[in-house]
């Protein structure tokens, strides 16, 4: 294994001899050389033409995700002002009668005493119908 190489006619000539200092060396011919910076020149020429395409060949990403967030604003619209309405309507009820009715109540009662001509009860006296 050892036995020198010898060049043929094809010009596979040893472009690169070497060893690791323990009796062992090995060879690279230009041939291999060649491939190997062929390969990677082929390599960064694919690498540079697919950014090239992907930058320039696609849709404005921009553009679509602008799209995008419109009709999904359009959308939140429509469906918070139907759905989210009535359920606003109906907190903004229930809670406008918590707060009002019960004091509009006490001082309708405590009227309707006074002007019936009996003495007018204590607010904090007066029981709100369900209590």
């Amino acid at each position: 294994m050892d036995e020198e190489r010898k060049p043929t006619k094809s010009g596979d000539e040893p472009a690169l001899k070497g060893g690791s200092g323990d009796g062992k060396t090995f060879e690279i011919s230009r041939r291999s050389v060649g491939i190997g910076v062929l390969t990677v020149v082929v390599a960064l020429l694919l690498g540079l033409g697919g950014y090239l395409v992907g930058k320039n060949g696609g849709e404005d990403l921009d553009q679509a995700r602008a799209d995008g967030s419109e009709a999904g604003n359009k959308i939140g619209a429509v469906k918070g002002s139907t759905a989210g309405y009535a359920v606003g309507l109906k907190r903004g009820e229930k809670t406008g009668y918590q707060n009002n009715f019960g004091p509009a109540f006490r001082r309708a009662y405590a009227e309707a005493m006074v002007n019936a001509g009996l003495e007018k009860p204590r607010m904090r006296s007066i029981q709100l119908p369900g209590e």
